[in-house]
């Protein structure tokens, strides 16, 4: 009975200390929150102060043991007009000994939920936190701060035994255009222990706003990359500096993190980087495998069917159309290896340096290097060479090649300058520049500060490719140039088919050699690419060239470097009149332009094609120019001519002229020849003229005399042989020739060869 009496006892006490705790807890906790909902707007006064922000709190929670909740922080612009950072919820866990003990609210945990914020808005003020130069600007803000730090209240500081943070539901926007990833969705967690060591997983996934249409529900298309990272916190090992040959040393430092392990796992790439960070600088090594080219690719193809498959059922129900579902759907793009990566980075919140940037593609060695601004705009200047090529069999006559980008990122779209320098067996060099459509012009400098000083246009920005090349392998002289410029050029998905558009208003073509400079320009131009397909993609452009149109389309092929490329292009109607006056040194030919040419890259480039000219005619054609002199006919010099057709073949060893016909009323010439590369010219021609024309040249009209009197006309066969400095021409045998050697005795036909080659040397 005592026993029963003493239990019962024991658990009314135990009930009554239960309850006591509890109503002391609820009354704790109802008192902290009712001090803290006083103290809220002071709260986000000294906050405000703290970061020269303005803050707004919805509600601050406090939860029995040591947990402390924010909800709905915002934290606005300088100018005050917008919210900047929006957090839906914080979850704080702090330790309450060094609550009562120091007044120090030592944070053990925090939790992030539903983060949201600009990027370029907020790099500089994020990067002073870090700093902790946010109040040192301006004396009324010192002695504010001071007045925060001589207060009774808690200061804020992260625990040295370990904390946690997490985060969830973020997103930062960064980008916005029509084809550039607009926003950053992420999601991590990061855990370090009392003993330094780092454990952090989480995901990241790349997106576009204006790609997320209403019929795809939700359903962005993005780019989705796990990541895990194992660390460690150092604080004995070495520094990281230059030597004595001004290369950087021992990738460890004095204080920093020790990266043991870090990998980017997606859809489309798996990275693995081992190395140091050291305060603003990291150094890393590792390798990469890139699985696809394309963002949202899948190796599997059962993955991109199902993919597809609901793709194209929620179009059918936005539209309440049939759309055909492809039954097979194959991964064009394969596996790119790219081993030895070693780099040494500078971050900062506006600006990442790449001081060093070197990795193999397939066993083609190359390096990185230059700066990037985040800001807005988004300023780039940098610059990828490749070290060597002897390695790599398919570019076997590749000596080495290095291409520069600088230039901004204003609105998803691209202002700026584009070089690139290619060395090939013969020397070839490619330059090119890319240019803002303003009438400004832009300007490259070396200070970062000063890279680019670019008019504001925000339509699209201007190209241009310059290609120069020399016979000499050594030679350092570029007596070519071709440059391409492309103004307002844009880009962006057409989603429903995976078509990468791109146009340009206007593209300025400029071809410059050691004496002629060659100019074109193509207005309206379009090109769509697909981003899905098989191993062959097939792409399409067209253009207006001088009220005339061009329209092509190419084939490319991605499964292995350099992608072999081919395509036809069709010009119709193009006035050549208008193409002329830009061809210095070409002959100003008159008329309308039609016909196909085919290009093609692999095994070897290879131009072919055939041209036809309608009612034009030809004005300064140095041939014709030669034959007025030789006949004595003036009027060849300047011919109307009813149709003028030539058809071509252009290999790196010859240029083939397979056939060349002119016609017009009192003249018929057909040709052919080529022209070997070393200069050498083989060529033959054969030419009808009327006897009315040829009875107006002063030097054949005795010989007419000679031949029976009837109205048929004459021909003429001619063979050109030699370089073009040293041309040698012979006269073939044809009916007049003959007509006239049984008539003529030896003693005059000398005289006529001989006055013929007294005609040649004068052309000359």
């Amino acid at each position: 009975m005592d026993k029963r009496r003493l239990r019962h006892t024991l658990f009314l006490r135990g009930v009554i200390v239960g309850l006591l705790l509890i109503i002391l807890t609820v009354s704790f906790t109802l008192s902290v929150n009712h001090y803290l909902s006083l103290r809220e707007r002071e709260i986000e006064r000294n906050i405000s102060d703290y970061l020269r922000r303005e803050v707004s709190i919805g509600k601050i929670q406090y939860f029995p043991g040591n947990n402390l909740i924010i909800k709905n922080l915002c934290i606005h612009t300088s100018s005050g007009e917008k919210a900047g950072i929006t957090i839906n919820k914080i979850k704080m866990r702090f330790s309450p000994l060094q609550l009562l003990k120091d007044r120090r609210f030592l944070i053990t945990g925090i939790h992030l939920r539903e983060l949201s914020f600009d990027y370029f808005l907020y790099s500089g003020f994020l990067k002073k936190i870090v700093s902790k130069k946010l109040l040192k600007k301006d004396r009324e803000s010192n002695e504010k701060f001071t007045q925060l730090k001589n207060r009774s209240q808690p200061i804020f500081s992260i625990s040295p035994n370990g904390f946690i943070v997490s985060i969830k539901d973020a997103k930062m926007s960064f980008l916005k255009g029509d084809f550039f990833p607009s926003y950053l969705l992420f999601n991590l967690y990061l855990k370090m222990d009392r003993k330094g060591k780092i454990f952090s997983y989480g995901r990241l996934t790349f997106t576009n706003q204006e790609l997320n249409r209403s019929f795809l529900k939700g359903k962005r298309t993005h780019l989705n990359i796990q990541y895990k990272v194992l660390g460690k916190l150092i604080s004995e090992e070495g520094s990281l500096s230059k030597n004595k040959y001004g290369k950087w040393e021992s990738v460890v430092s004095q204080r920093g993190i020790k990266i043991e392990n870090f990998e980017l796992n997606g859809k489309c790439l798996t990275l693995k980087l081992w190395g140091i960070l050291n305060g603003e600088r990291v150094a890393l090594r590792g390798m990469l495998v890139k699985k696809s080219f394309f963002r949202g690719r899948v190796d599997k193809k059962e993955d991109i069917y199902t993919a597809l498959s609901q793709f194209f059922n929620r179009v059918r129900k936005k539209f309440k159309t049939t759309v055909p579902i492809p039954l097979e759907v194959s991964s064009s793009c394969p596996n790119i290896d790219i081993f030895d990566i070693s780099c040494l980075v500078k971050f900062s919140p506006h600006t990442v340096e790449i001081e060093k940037l070197s990795f193999s593609v397939d066993n083609l060695p190359l390096s990185l290097r230059g700066k990037v601004v985040l800001g807005k705009p988004l300023l780039v200047n940098l610059t990828l060479s490749s070290l060597s090529v002897k390695e790599c069999i398919k570019l076997k006559r590749l000596k080495g090649f290095a291409v520069q980008l600088a230039g901004e990122v204003k609105e998803g779209r691209f202002n700026g300058k584009l070089v690139v320098t290619i060395k090939v067996n013969p020397f070839l060099k490619l330059t090119g520049r890319i240019s803002s459509p303003s009438k400004q012009e832009s300007t490259i400098t070396q200070g970062m500060s000063k890279h680019l000083l670019v008019s504001k246009g925000e339509e699209a920005f201007d190209v241009q490719l310059n290609r120069k090349f020399s016979k000499g392998v050594k030679s350092e002289k570029f007596p070519h140039q071709v440059v391409i410029s492309l103004k307002n050029l844009s880009s962006y998905l057409l989603e429903r088919d995976y078509i990468l558009r791109i146009t340009a208003e206007e593209v300025d073509i400029f071809y410059k050699s050691e004496n002629n400079d060659y100019k074109l320009v193509l207005s309206q131009f379009i090109s769509n690419f697909p981003l899905l397909g098989e191993e062959d993609r097939v792409f399409k452009f067209s253009s207006q060239l001088y009220g005339g149109s061009l329209q092509g389309e190419g084939k490319i092929n991605l499964k292995n470097p350099p992608p072999p490329i081919s395509f036809h292009l069709k010009i119709d109607n193009i006035p050549l009149n208008q193409i002329s006056p830009h061809l210095t040194g070409f002959p100003v030919i008159k008329g309308k332009i039609k016909g196909n040419i085919f290009y093609e890259s692999w095994p070897q480039f290879n131009w072919e094609g055939n041209l036809l000219v309608n009612e034009g005619e030809i004005d300064n054609l140095k041939f014709f120019d030669w034959l007025a002199d030789f006949f004595d006919i003036s009027s060849f010099k300047k011919l109307k001519f009813e149709e003028l057709s030539v058809s071509f073949l252009v290999t790196p060893k010859v240029i083939n002229f397979d056939k060349v016909t002119l016609e017009s009323s009192e003249l018929i010439l057909n040709g052919y020849g080529n022209i070997k590369e070393e200069g050498r010219i083989n060529s033959k021609v054969s030419l009808i003229i009327s006897r009315r024309l040829i009875g107006t040249s002063s030097k054949f009209k005795p010989l007419l005399k000679l031949l029976a009197t009837d109205t048929a006309p004459l021909d003429f066969n001619f063979q050109l042989s030699g370089f073009l400095d040293r041309m040698n021409f012979k006269w073939l045998d044809s009916d007049f020739k003959k007509k006239l050697e049984k008539r003529l005795s030896p003693r005059i036909k000398r005289k006529i060869e001989k006055q013929i080659e007294e005609v040649i040397e004068s052309i000359r």
